[in-house]
């Protein structure tokens, strides 16, 4: 790779310091462009992040690995002094407003990702004291890195690969749970909710403990509260001595807090007590820098050793991309993901239909339908067991492969594949080039799969947490009932794309007016592109609702639907044709996702996307903690999408392989 010296030059400040007066002289600077780095763009380096967190920008994109600015301060005043500088970033893409409407701190801007040299111990640097008029040159040095206010909490072991542990060392804890009553019953319980036998859930939770245990550490997990993508802003500040002084501790050191909050130096310097300090100079390099991410695909899929319901994997096709391998845990972008339900299951029928080849009829539908119980064959929607068979990497062309397999009369299953990101972020605008399998037969049969793009929170534990819903707080869980207590906080949340061959319409009663809805005619050969957050039920947002009601956005009017008010989702449905999304070559999907926002849209081409989906602060909990990335081709059940046309237990098992390809991803 090309080394190229990044170098934001600031321009020349000239700082004048009056200190025989109680005027206030200072300016504030804008820059309008960077010199010597002729991009305004720099992308993600992914080499070796999984363990460091994102880093901009890398020792392989500048010869030193840091940007660099340079300045000049010249002392204009009639005595010699020493002045303190510091150099401070923030991301402008995804912020909330430091100020509010009065100018007083926008608490929320607290959220925002801004920092300052990684070693937060060294607050402003010194220059040498200058005489009257003497000038100084200045090259400092900064990259952005994850928690850059070392935030404790995202503190811990500094390893994220494991060795397997033996089995030895997992039947040693399996005897330390079972001699445990309370323990014991808790595995009892647990295996009874994930249809797991007994001695397999001792097994995994014995495995868990195990590497829980080699989790515990000190070490700065700049991953946990990664880079974001989007706009940067780099603000130099430059204040004479005596003024350094009234600086508080808070914001000489980001790390520190104010009675509990830690204060944004952004508002700080240019809303707040700050700006009233006596010349204080603040030079800002405002937007000139945009951060992206373009998923490595080439580089492979990392498969652990068993999938979520302690199977092992298949290794047989096991290849240099997709491996339970170190140097793939390194540098794969994506890991086989799998969604088990095994409390869930349904009376299939025992039909194999080539539903893109030969066809698949309505009329042999409704025939097939008719199939009594007792011949049918009960299914449990199944993950994929051999990674490598079903899940490729094309390192020439750049592309991953999912496959949904094809069945025989000896081997009759429908089984889920998927892929899921493994570097976790907060906001951005993600955009997706894939082909996904097709839904629909020429007679606009639909074949059970549901395609998806979806984000899911990166982790369950403390440190992931979304903000406090005030009032009554989340549902507690992922799938809670009304009977469960809500509780202040949670680390779940999902952003979902769900296209499926489902009803337009909602039932009657979640309409204001309750009346039933009569499917319009026009959408039999359409699929449903299904827009969901999932704010966990918290009624937080001014305009919380239950049932189906009107949002509009730039001329578009959408209408989500909440069941009821412990439900922990909200979704809306857009009908577009099933040939328009899977048919041609590929075809893109991006979802935005803003503080205060969630866009998602559609289209042939980039530059050609409408909106589909829209949902705001006003009536939904955006989430603000780190999601993942998930592709999945799954089957649904019907259930799930009331007013269905089909039921999924009626449609045949597929006769070939249905395949996915994800062509590009990309994150602004």
């Amino acid at each position: 790779m090309e080394i190229r010296k990044y170098k934001l030059v600031l321009a020349i400040l000239v700082l004048t310091t009056i200190l025989s007066s109680c005027i206030n002289e200072k300016e504030t600077y804008t820059i309008d462009s960077i010199s010597n780095y002729n991009d305004t763009v720099i992308y993600f380096d992914y080499t070796n992040t999984i363990n460091t967190g994102f880093i901009v920008p890398s020792k392989s994109q500048t010869v030193s690995g840091y940007f660099e600015l340079d300045f000049e301060i010249t002392n204009k005043t009639d005595k010699a002094t020493k002045y303190f500088y510091k150099i401070y970033y923030q991301n402008e893409s995804y912020k909330f407003d430091e100020k509010n409407w009065d100018g007083s701190i926008n608490p929320l801007c607290e959220e925002n990702f801004y920092g300052s040299y990684e070693d937060v111990g060294i607050g402003f640097k010194t220059t040498k004291e200058l005489g009257e008029n003497e000038k100084l040159s200045i090259t400092d040095s900064i990259r952005i890195a994850g928690n850059p206010r070392n935030e404790e909490k995202y503190f811990g072991s500094p390893i994220r690969y494991f060795k397997t542990a033996s089995k030895e060392q997992i039947a040693v804890r399996v005897e330390e749970i079972r001699n445990s009553k309370d323990w014991y019953a808790n595995i009892v319980k647990k295996a009874k909710n994930n249809g797991s036998t007994i001695e397999n859930q001792l097994w995994l939770d014995a495995e868990y403990i195990i590497n829980y245990r080699k989790s515990k550490g000190e070490g700065n997990n700049r991953w946990k509260r990664n880079v974001r993508t989007g706009n940067y802003t780099f603000m130099v500040v430059v204040l004479p001595e005596k003024t350094f002084h009234q600086i508080p501790d808070y914001i000489k050191s980001i790390d520190k807090q104010d009675e509990g909050r830690y204060v944004n130096p952004f508002y700080y310097f240019k809303y707040g007590d700050g700006r009233k300090l006596e010349n204080t100079n603040i030079l800002e390099l405002a937007n000139q820098l945009a951060v992206k991410a373009k998923l490595p695909l080439a580089n492979g899929v990392w498969s652990p050793r068993k999938n979520n319901m302690g199977e092992y994997f298949d290794t047989t096709y096991y290849s240099a991309t997709i491996n339970n391998s170190k140097e793939l845990f390194d540098k794969a972008p994506f890991k086989i993901y799998g969604n088990y339900r095994p409390d869930l299951t349904i009376s299939n029928v025992p039909v194999i239909a080539d539903f893109f080849g030969k066809g698949y009829t309505m009329e042999e539908y409704e025939n097939n339908s008719a199939i009594p119980e007792d011949e049918r064959k009960e299914v449990v929607f199944a993950n994929s067991i051999t990674p490598g068979k079903n899940i490729k990497t094309d390192t020439v062309n750049g592309f991953i492969k999912l496959s949904n397999p094809g069945c025989t009369e000896d081997d009759m299953r429908k089984e889920n594949v998927g892929i899921i990101a493994r570097h976790g972020m907060t906001y951005g605008k993600y955009t997706i080039k894939a082909k996904m399998t097709e839904q629909l037969t020429t007679d606009n049969v639909w074949n059970g799969i549901t395609n998806a793009i979806w984000m899911a929170t990166e982790s369950l534990e403390g440190w992931n947490a979304r903000r406090i819903c005030e009032g009554e707080g989340y549902m507690p869980f992922y799938g809670a009932g009304k009977e469960e207590p809500r509780v202040p906080r949670i680390s779940y949340s999902e952003i979902d794309f769900e296209i499926v061959k489902a009803a337009e319409t909602w039932p009657g009663f979640s309409y204001k007016n309750r009346k039933e809805r009569e499917e319009p005619k026009s959408n039999i050969d359409k699929v449903m592109v299904t827009c969901t957050n999932w704010d966990m039920a918290c009624k937080q947002p001014d305009k919380f609702h239950t049932g189906a009601r009107e949002i509009d956005y730039k001329g578009h009017t959408f209408l989500p639907n909440r069941w009821h008010e412990h439900y922990n989702a909200i979704t809306q449905k857009t009908p577009v044709s099933d040939d328009e999304l899977f048919k041609s070559d590929y075809y893109y999907f991006q979802i935005e996702w803003k503080p205060t926002e969630i866009i998602w849209r559609v289209g042939p081409e980039k530059d050609n996307l409408r909106i589909v989906g829209y949902l705001n602060d006003e009536v939904t909990n955006i989430p603000n903690n780190q999601m993942l990335l998930i592709f999945t081709q799954e089957y649904h059940y019907s259930a799930w999408w009331p007013k269905s046309p089909f039921k999924q237990e009626n449609i045949p098992f597929p006769a070939k392989d249905m395949n996915g390809y994800i062509y590009e991803v990309t994150i602004e």
